[in-house]
């Protein structure tokens, strides 16, 4: 009997010890929402349990005197234990009625909480109601171990007869789906509490998601993924990075060939450096270094990128990568590949 006390007394300790402040059972975090009706239940319910815990140290005072019966390995003497402690065992039946009498009165508090709570998320509400529903079918349950006992607790003979080693395990059966019950409770009370944060997380995820689109670059969309792995718009701003790659090269592609007719042709130079740049340091400028132009002028390696019919067209795609080179700038070639000025004609 002394070690089943010791055991419940340490479970218990863990439950209550974290998300529940200390001698109390008022889930932390949930205090606002409780009414001065609800807080006086659940404080009803820890004088429940204080005096079933008073009951048990009576218990444990009869049943000290016939230790060494309970200890004995004749099964005759065990016998004369459970005759002789037989209101221990009413002790500790009417012990269990106060605690479940206590988590009854604590469940029903937030079972309201959990019912009468607004929810952004409707699969949150819908998990919370499940995990209720089985809070107050756990509490059932645990009555329901503890019936055959609870109707016996007048009847000194019948007390005498049961034996005190079953009845220790239906107390601890019952106590273990009532703290399970609880347990559930507790998770649901948890997603009412996350309901701010992950409203919170979602406008932030849509509000960047919309900053992406407004820039509508490939860099835009590359941090957005970065910043938010787990975005709801990381598939979207995939798909977006791999039409802009697309309409990108085949602007290219196109700008090429018409720089045939006009016989210039437009570049964007994203780099320079005298010592040759390796291919790790010019992703930092550009996504696909296989598109990058390199060149060595006047001592300096120069890179570039794109090629252009049109300033106008230079001028888009020198825009496309502000975001990561802050500093390119558009380069122009005569038919004979010569380096010329850019003229403001050009820019026309």
């Amino acid at each position: 009997m002394k070690l089943f006390k010791i055991l419940t007394s340490v479970i218990f300790f863990l439950l209550f010890s974290g998300a529940v402040k200390s001698q109390e059972f008022i889930y932390t975090g949930i205090e606002g929402r409780l009414t001065d009706a609800q807080t006086s239940e659940i404080q009803k319910a820890e004088t429940n349990i204080q005096k079933a815990e008073k009951t048990i140290d009576e218990a444990e005072v009869i049943e000290a005197k016939y230790e060494a019966l309970e200890k004995s390995n004749k099964e005759k003497k065990r016998k004369k234990f459970d005759s002789k402690t037989y209101e221990a065992k009413k002790l500790r039946i009417d012990a269990e009625k106060k605690y479940q009498k206590a988590y009854e009165g604590i469940i029903a508090v937030y079972s309201d909480v959990i019912t009468q709570s607004d929810f952004y998320y409707a699969d949150d509400q819908k998990k919370a109601s499940a995990l209720n529903e089985e809070a107050v079918g756990l509490l059932k349950d645990a009555e329901d171990k503890m019936k055959e006992y609870n109707k016996i607790t007048g009847d000194e003979k019948e007390l005498k007869n049961i034996r005190a080693k079953n009845l220790d395990g239906a107390i601890s059966k019952s106590r273990a789906l009532k703290e399970e019950a609880l347990q559930k409770q507790f998770s649901a009370l948890e997603l009412i509490l996350n309901q701010e944060v992950k409203k919170r997380a979602d406008e932030e995820d849509r509000l960047a998601w919309e900053n992406a689109v407004e820039a509508n670059t490939i860099e835009s969309f590359e941090e957005y993924i970065e910043t938010f792995s787990k975005g709801k718009f990381v598939s979207q701003a995939r798909d977006k990075i791999a039409k802009l790659k697309a309409d990108a090269e085949n602007s290219v592609s196109q700008n090429a060939s018409n720089s045939q007719n006009t016989g210039l042709t437009f570049k964007v130079q994203i780099a320079a450096s005298k010592r040759k740049l390796s291919n790790a340091k010019l992703l930092k400028y550009y996504s696909d270094v296989s598109k990058i132009e390199s060149v060595y002028v006047g001592k300096y390696h120069k890179y570039r990128v794109g090629s252009f019919s049109s300033y106008k067209d230079a001028l888009n795609f020198k825009n496309s990568l502000l975001s990561r080179v802050p500093d390119a700038f558009i380069v122009v070639f005569d038919k004979e590949g010569k380096q010329i000025e850019v003229t403001e004609d050009m820019k026309r």
